[in-house]
């Protein structure tokens, strides 16, 4: 079950990305609903993962910038780019508090032990 909503939240967060790259909506902060939807797609994120994630929060955002200067089209792209890189850095920050908790807990148990 927790599998096919955070798979949900990926899928919705990168059709918003887009949408909200192209068009304005009204009434919505999509900045933070990038965000909060990231968190909730991140809750299934693995060690393996975690490099990716780290690397595409970083890039997207200045690939974004980056493609501003085409004509035409630059903006739109820009935007989604930006978006993007906002829905993928709540899938990371969530990625990262997952593993935070799981070394603490390792280490919880590993002072139980002795």
């Amino acid at each position: 079950m927790l599998s096919k909503l955070t798979g949900l939240a990926r899928l919705i967060n990168i059709v918003l990305a887009i949408v909200a790259g192209l068009v304005a909506i009204p009434g919505l902060n999509v900045e933070l609903a990038l965000v909060v939807i990231g968190l909730v797609a991140g809750l299934l994120t693995t060690r393996e993962q975690m490099t990716n994630l780290l690397i595409a929060a970083v890039t997207l955002p200045i690939l974004g910038r980056a493609l501003a200067f085409v004509p035409e089209a630059g903006p739109y792209l820009a935007d989604i780019f930006t978006n993007l890189g906002l829905a993928i850095a709540g899938h990371a920050a969530m990625g990262v508090a997952l593993t935070i908790y799981h070394i603490v807990v390792s280490d919880l148990k590993g002072l139980a032990a002795k």
